[in-house]
């Protein structure tokens, strides 16, 4: 078929795409479906590397502004093709122009540089904190609190911005997003506008931001907790029973205890029976850190979690695992962040990567199970709304 395409430049026709993906693949048969090109080719390319394959067929295209999508058959076309054949469609993709100076971006940086100030001035003007160290310097902790928190979030997303840049996927600068307090900050986020070439790719998309944005929360909660209050409960509780109570006991995260139990055991820090810690701001700001981890690996929809749930199990599995997800978000209390997800869910499923054939490497599927472990230890069990 020599025919153009009506998306097609006039140079460019049908026999030119077609022998792009001649290179690679055995073509068993071309034609449009709805307009949009469409390949039956052999599930063994001619280099005998799907991956490969598929990135010099997207290298290839690019001068035509078309992406190359690699999928199996669906169910409804399965009776009708060999079980070693595969659905190449080429689709046409211009890359967004980005706009000239990034206003966006730096009033939502101001906006939440503010929260976060507000939000670690409220946690360190407590009195209970002028009770525990009456020396300590309210204005000092709150730029400490509003550092220790940018930090964290900026980290996790240099983690895919750098992971974007690694796999040649366009990205967007970060919007941060403002929060009311105690948070101060619903965290950050990237746009990706180019799609991942394969599931390893979307792997590491996934993978990056979280796991960057937890080592930097560890080193964080390691000096909060060592500058954070170690107290008797007979101090502590007329501040929590009081009428108007200036403490809340918050939950701890599996991580917490852990480091807790480590810095007590090596004698770093000296823990009585019955003594409490009063978090400093940093501390809190590791908590927060942790959460924001936690919640970001559960293996839901276009999460972080999710982005590594579907590279691992493809696209029918982690649907049904959003679903499970989203129940045990609901059962741990976040019900609010699970119908904001539920949401957006119901606009399309995820798109995955562009090469949906071949597996994510083995490596990365051990790595994907040591991010589930992570979300668990990170998530605190419940949430709290009001800390002061």
């Amino acid at each position: 078929m020599e025919s153009e395409f009506p998306f097609y430049q006039p140079s460019h026709s049908f026999r030119e795409i077609q022998s792009i993906i001649e290179q690679e693949f055995t073509v068993f048969n071309s034609y449009l479906d709805r307009g949009i090109p469409t390949f039956v080719v052999s599930r063994s390319p001619l280099s005998g590397d799907i991956k490969q394959s598929m990135i010099r067929i997207e290298n290839n295209l690019q001068p035509y502004n078309y992406i190359p999508y690699l999928r199996s058959f669906p169910q409804e076309y399965v009776q009708y093709v060999a079980r070693d054949e595969l659905m190449l469609r080429v689709i046409p993709f211009a890359p967004k122009i980005k706009q000239k100076f990034p206003w966006k971006n730096l009033l939502l940086f101001i906006a939440t540089i503010f929260t976060l100030g507000l939000s670690g001035y409220l946690s360190a003007s407590n009195p209970l904190l002028d009770v525990l160290n009456p020396s300590h310097n309210v204005w000092l902790d709150t730029a400490m609190f509003a550092i220790a928190m940018f930090c964290i979030i900026c980290f996790h997303e240099l983690g895919h911005m750098t992971a974007s840049k690694i796999h040649g996927v366009e990205s967007s600068l970060p919007y941060f997003i403002p929060g009311p307090p105690p948070f101060g900050t619903f965290g950050a986020l990237i746009t990706q506008e180019s799609p991942s070439m394969n599931r390893n790719e979307l792997f590491d998309l996934g993978f990056a931001g979280p796991f960057l944005g937890f080592v930097v929360t560890l080193i964080v909660a390691i000096f909060g907790i060592l500058i954070s209050f170690i107290a008797p409960p007979a101090v502590v509780e007329p501040w929590i029973t009081g009428p108007d109570p200036a403490l809340q006991v918050i939950p701890e995260p599996i991580i917490f205890t852990l480091l807790i139990l480590v810095l007590a055991e090596t004698k770093i820090i000296v823990l009585q029976p019955g003594d409490l810690i009063i978090l400093h701001p940093v501390a809190f700001a590791a908590w927060v850190g942790f959460l924001i981890t936690g919640l970001n690996l559960f293996p839901i929809y276009q999460l972080d979690g999710g982005h590594i749930s579907r590279s691992a199990f493809g696209p029918k599995v982690h649907k049904y695992i959003s679903y499970i997800a989203l129940a045990i978000m609901v059962l741990l209390g976040y019900w609010f962040m699970a119908i904001f997800l539920l949401f957006f869910m119901g606009r399309g499923e995820h798109p995955g990567p562009l090469d949906d054939v071949s597996k994510l490497s083995v490596k990365k599927s051990i790595l994907a199970v040591f991010t589930f472990i992570l979300a668990i230890l990170c998530i605190p069990p419940f949430p709290i709304f009001s800390f002061f």
